[in-house]
């Protein structure tokens, strides 16, 4: 990660996952309605073609084979997991290296019944938090946005 700069990691996960969002719903994996509005300005445009979608994709796997799928299946996995533990009461989710993780804007229930701590880089925080800001309208209270660089910081020293 370059100093100030936000992660590009991040921002290619969340390209993957509002590329799945665009398929129909008979055929995707996960959902992430959010992702696109997520992406910084060049890919949010990419995203808005489903043929050029498809050709990056195709890309991405000759470049990184199995990645995308492991991002959207890493993403399934997550969101049932959640799903089942907003379902059993937890009170507190906390999120690790965030990026532009959406679930706490797409699970109806997290506002309602459970604190989410977001950590991750200053860079990437700020940019995230700037963008939730235009999404939603404010930064939900419920969410604690917690600047950590896990290259120069300890999670206890949060």
């Amino acid at each position: 990660m370059k100093e100030g700069k936000a992660s590009l990691t991040a921002e290619l996960a969340a390209a993957v996952r509002a590329a799945e969002a665009m398929k129909p719903a008979s055929e995707r994996t996960c959902y992430d309605p959010l992702a696109r509005r997520l992406l910084g300005p060049v890919l949010r445009q990419l995203a808005r073609s489903r043929l050029l979608v498809k050709v990056i994709l195709w890309a991405a796997e000759r470049i990184a084979p199995g990645v995308p799928d492991e991002v959207i299946a890493r993403t399934r996995y997550i969101d049932d997991r959640l799903e089942a533990c907003i379902g059993e009461g937890i009170s507190q989710l906390v999120i690790l290296g965030a990026g532009y993780d959406s679930r706490p804007y797409r699970f109806e229930d997290i506002g309602r019944t459970v604190r989410v701590f977001e950590l991750d880089h200053p860079a990437t925080q700020e940019l995230k938090t700037r963008r939730v800001k235009k999404i939603c309208g404010c930064l939900p209270s419920y969410v604690k946005f917690i600047p950590l660089d896990f290259d120069q910081e300890t999670l206890d020293s949060k």
